[in-house]
């Protein structure tokens, strides 16, 4: 879909939106136990991680198909 010299970049720039992505979700997934926990209903918590990391795919690949419908390549 990219040329070859656009491809580290692509591949770079995507490595840095799941890195920053699993920081918030780890900081988010900490604060949303405890909060849990605190009032005595854990288990709620770790339903609502389960029902937002299905939906993480589902929302994923609707992106992919939404923004690159054709898999063009691109011309730079």
């Amino acid at each position: 879909m990219y040329p070859k010299k656009a491809v580290g970049s692509v591949i770079g720039i995507g490595s840095m939106a799941g890195a920053i992505g699993s920081i918030v979700v780890a900081r988010l997934a900490g604060l949303l136990l405890d909060h849990y926990k605190a009032i005595g209903s854990i288990e709620t918590g770790y339903y609502i991680m389960f029902v937002i990391s299905g939906l993480a795919y589902l929302t994923a690949w609707s992106l992919i198909h939404l923004l690159a419908p054709g898999m063009k390549p691109v011309a730079i």
